[in-house]
């Protein structure tokens, strides 16, 4: 096969074109993977732990709206603060199904203790409404009180529910963080090794074509001076199969023209004029000149 410098060329971007086009192709998968893992974890993990936190302030706005009630002796006041209790309560109730929706299998089985722990505090805080509501001093005291011991349990209990839904959000945190610094370091690792392979091809290609011109034309360059000073016995090879061969096979039949115009000038010299002068072209100077 002809190897033809212009056929090195052409292959040797060729192949730096598609090794390039491997690369971005490769980093536009990491990159989709990276982004896929931002966005499960910012709807998964993420949202769980934003949620729980919301829950975890309704909760205590909730128990203070409690506190509020049995503190308040203005009918109107505890009227307020027994709807904000109610109004409360749906926030929370409104949280929960959010959280549901994006909870792990894992976070909705916490999520049925959640709600076996609200079931039991709510006809708690039922009965503290209904002591604040009737606005006596002893079912004051007793609605006191019943927050305190009860109530306290209860909403104690939901929080440490909560508390381990936020553990296990956290881990699945850690986890998907240490899934995208995989990903992250794998998608690097491929960049590079590409890219340095890319370099390195682009090095070695450009080194092998510069080398093999600049052998071919140094041989050419050595004949052009000895034809220069009249040495006209040197003859070049070249292993290749391009553009400086024809070149070489050029150079090296002009210097066997030479070679033979000059043997034939020197027979006439000599005094031997049956010579026979052929001129090689009608614009062979030095041949029509010795005819």
């Amino acid at each position: 096969m002809r190897l033809t410098i212009k056929l090195k060329l052409a292959a040797t971007f060729a192949t730096i074109v598609a090794m390039s086009a491997v690369t971005a192709v490769l980093a536009i998968v990491n990159l989709g993977s990276l982004n896929g893992a931002i966005t499960k974890m910012i709807a998964g993990p993420v949202a769980e732990s934003r949620l729980v936190g919301d829950l975890n302030a309704a909760i205590s706005l909730l128990v203070r709206k409690e506190k509020n009630i049995i503190l308040a002796t203005d009918p109107s006041a505890i009227r307020e603060y027994d709807a904000q209790i109610l109004g409360g309560r749906q926030k929370i109730l409104q949280l929960r199904q959010q959280l549901e929706a994006v909870a792990q299998p894992e976070v909705k089985a916490d999520l049925l203790k959640f709600d076996t722990d609200w079931q039991a505090w709510m006809p708690i805080e039922d009965q503290v409404r209904k002591l604040a509501i009737e606005n006596t001093p002893a079912s004051n005291t007793q609605a006191a009180e019943l927050s305190m011991k009860q109530s306290k349990a209860a909403v104690d209990a939901l929080q440490r529910t909560l508390d381990g839904i936020t553990a296990r959000t956290d881990g699945d945190l850690k986890r998907v963080d240490a899934e995208t610094d995989r990903q992250y370091l794998t998608a690097r690792t491929i960049l590079i090794v590409a890219g340095l392979l890319i370099l390195a091809l682009s090095a070695a290609a450009g080194v092998w074509i510069s080398m093999t011109i600049n052998s071919g034309l140094g041989k050419i360059k050595r004949l052009a001076e000895g034809v220069a000073i009249g040495d006209l016995d040197q003859t070049i090879e070249v292993s290749t199969n391009d553009e400086i061969k024809d070149l070489v096979v050029t150079i090296n039949g002009m210097t066997a023209n030479l070679r033979n115009t000059a043997a034939v000038a020197d027979n006439i010299a000599n005094g031997d004029l049956t010579v026979h002068v052929k001129a090689l072209s009608d614009k062979d100077t030095l041949g029509l000149a010795l005819a």
